[in-house]
């Protein structure tokens, strides 16, 4: 039984959005090398590439919302500090 390479391309951009350490350059040339070898739409495989790279990182972007969600930023003596330094350049 052979592996879908689309389906592997989908999985491991899946995974560089939620904080594998490898840039997603490196899946999409790939996917883009079995490509030119195989018989598959150029059109399947920019789907399978844009589900994966967007699929990551929406989970990314609501996990920390969610749990950002859980603390207050708007007050503390950071915010103060970095409110007295703006005021400090805007008076320049």
């Amino acid at each position: 039984m052979r592996s879908n390479p689309m389906k592997r391309a989908c999985l491991l951009l899946f995974a560089c959005g939620l904080g594998l350490p490898l840039p997603e350059d490196i899946p999409l040339i790939v996917a883009g090398a079995v490509l030119c070898t195989s018989t598959k739409s150029w059109v399947i495989t920019a789907i399978a590439c844009w589900c994966g790279i967007i699929g990551g990182d929406c989970i990314i972007y609501f996990m920390g919302r969610r749990i950002s969600g859980k603390y207050d930023y708007s007050a503390g003596p950071y915010r103060d500090r970095v409110l007295a330094m703006l005021r400090a350049m805007l008076a320049l």
